[in-house]
């Protein structure tokens, strides 16, 4: 992760992070498990 953050701006990658890690905290408060 380190070495893309240092090539690529560190806004759009926290934001696809967040939005990922989001639909992964709202899958386990619905119960449904999600790779």
């Amino acid at each position: 992760m380190a070495a893309r953050d240092s090539k690529e701006p560190a806004g759009p990658v926290l934001r696809f992070g967040a939005a990922r890690w989001g639909r992964f905290l709202e899958a386990l408060d619905n119960g449904v498990p999600s790779a």
